[in-house]
C-alpha cells in the first residue's frame, strides 16, 4: 500500500516555511518552486537538506515546527513513486 500526503497540503507547508524566512516575493516562490521539482523528482534527500539549511541557526520556533512536519512525512513525500505506477498526483487533476 502506498500512502502519500496530499500535494496541495505540502506546497502549503512550503509556502509557510518560505513566508516565515525574510525574503522578498521572487525569492519566496522560487525557493518554493525549486523544493517542488525537488519532490517531484524524488530527489528527497535534497529536499530535506534545503529545509534544513533554511532553518539552521533559526530559534523561529514555527520554522523548526514546519521542518519537523516534513521530517514526520518524509515517507509520504512519495510522489515520483505515484509517476513510476503511472497514478495520477494531485497537481495533474482537473475540476469537473
Amino acid at each position: 500500500m502506498l500512502f502519500v500526503l496530499d500535494y496541495y497540503h505540502t506546497v502549503e507547508h512550503l509556502h509557510v516555511m518560505s513566508r516565515l524566512k525574510r525574503w522578498d516575493e521572487r525569492t519566496k516562490k522560487r525557493w518554493v518552486k525549486q523544493q517542488q521539482k525537488r519532490l517531484m523528482k524524488g530527489k528527497l534527500s535534497e529536499f530535506m537538506d534545503a529545509l534544513k539549511v533554511i532553518c539552521k541557526g533559526s530559534k523561529n520556533p514555527l520554522l523548526w515546527r514546519e521542518y519537523r512536519y516534513f521530517q514526520s512525512h518524509s515517507q509520504h513525500l512519495n510522489y515520483s513513486e505515484l509517476r513510476t505506477l503511472g497514478l495520477p498526483r494531485s497537481e495533474e487533476h482537473t475540476s469537473e
